[in-house]
Formats: structure tokens, C-alpha cells, sequence
């Protein structure tokens, strides 16, 4: 699930595109902390569209896009998990219901949302790697009582699906004489070998 934090003024006609010929709608209304809404869109993503308020009771005038991931009962677990692998990384909030943490920046929110929903590959998070140090300690640390798959994909303890790559894997890629050799090198891999997909 995609969260959007807006303007309260926005909040509306956002929720109309992106619900348009969406389903399971959940249509925007007030709650204590804000004003809220969820949607399926077309496509199948779930958005949840949340416009927060401040600590003097104003709705705050943020535009950030950043993924919710549901949880039953993990979430706490989950955002220390995560943090302990990112080195430049830190929980921001934590209650009974919500956690938020940062990866390398990145924002994220854990719901413990009850069994309802489950994680799939459909959606995964992408780690671009400089060097063959950072993919091993990725894979190794992610993988860690999970599944490991082919190229680069694993599901983490949780079922959170994560892609481990080399940062130079577009531009071996963009290279018309050596795309088909790195195809077939790395549809042999597991874990990312970059030299290897060099040596192509």
C-alpha cells in the first residue's frame, strides 16, 4: 500500500482519480488525527490517502508519497529488523498502531493491521548496490529466515519482497553487444555476482 500525505483541500479530487474505476473504497471522512481515505485503483494498488494534522490541530501541508506496509502485529518488529541492516536509518514514531521508519531517507510506515492482507512480489523494494560487499551483506541479512529466489529477489522473514541489484546493472544492459551475455549470466544467479555480469 501506497500512502500520500496532501494538502486537505487536494485530498478529495485525488481520492476521485484514483478511485475511478478502482473498488473497495473507503471514502474520505474525518478521524481524530486527520482526514483519511482508502482506495484500490484500477491497477490494483491500494492507496491510503492521509492528511495529517499538527500538534496545535492544524492540518499540516505535506506532499509525500511513501509505501504502508500492513502488518499483524509485526510492525514494531519489523522497523527495528529493517534498521538494523540500513546503517544510515531510524524509527521516527511507534504506537500500538503505527510505526514509521526511515531507510537511507526513505519513509516508511508499518500498520498492524490484523491477518487481512498479505504481502506479495507484486510489490518489492529495490536496493541498488555499488559494490559486490553491499549486495552480499544485503542478501545475507534480508534473506535471513526467508526465501531467496532467482536474480536478485528474495522475501524477507515477514514475506516482504526485496530486490538486491549492482547499480551498473542498467548501463550493462543498455550495452547492445554485451545485453544478451549479462541476460543469461545473471538468469543463472541467485544472488548478483558483479563480476560475472563484467566478464559477460
Amino acid at each position: 500500500m501506497n500512502k500520500v500525505a496532501i494538502p486537505k483541500e487536494d485530498a478529495d479530487n485525488l481520492y476521485l482519480a484514483l478511485s475511478e474505476s478502482g473498488s473497495d473504497k473507503a471514502p474520505m471522512w474525518e478521524e481524530f488525527w486527520g482526514y483519511w481515505g482508502c482506495c484500490l485503483d484500477k491497477f490494483g494498488i491500494r492507496w491510503m490517502l492521509n492528511v495529517m494534522k499538527d500538534q496545535n490541530n492544524k492540518y499540516e501541508m505535506k506532499n509525500q508519497i511513501y509505501p504502508c506496509l500492513w502488518f499483524d502485529g509485526q510492525a514494531r518488529e519489523a522497523a527495528e529488523f529493517y534498521c538494523s541492516i540500513f546503517s544510515n536509518s531510524k524509527i521516527t514514531e511507534a504506537n500500538p498502531m503505527v510505526v514509521k521508519w526511515e531507510l537511507n531517507g526513505q519513509p516508511f510506515m508499518g500498520l498492524n493491521g490484523g491477518p487481512l492482507y498479505k504481502f506479495s512480489p507484486a510489490n518489492s523494494y529495490v536496493i541498488e548496490c555499488e559494490t559486490q560487499e553491499e549486495i552480499d551483506h544485503y542478501w545475507q541479512k534480508l534473506g535471513e529466515d526467508g526465501r531467496y529466489s532467482q536474480c536478485g529477489w528474495l522475501d524477507d522473514k515477514f514475506g516482504v519482497s526485496w530486490q538486491v541489484v549492482p547499480k551498473l546493472l542498467g548501463k550493462l544492459m543498455a550495452d547492445p553487444e554485451k545485453r544478451q551475455r549479462v541476460v543469461e549470466a545473471f538468469m543463472q544467479m541467485k544472488k548478483f555476482d558483479i563480476e560475472k555480469l563484467l566478464n559477460a
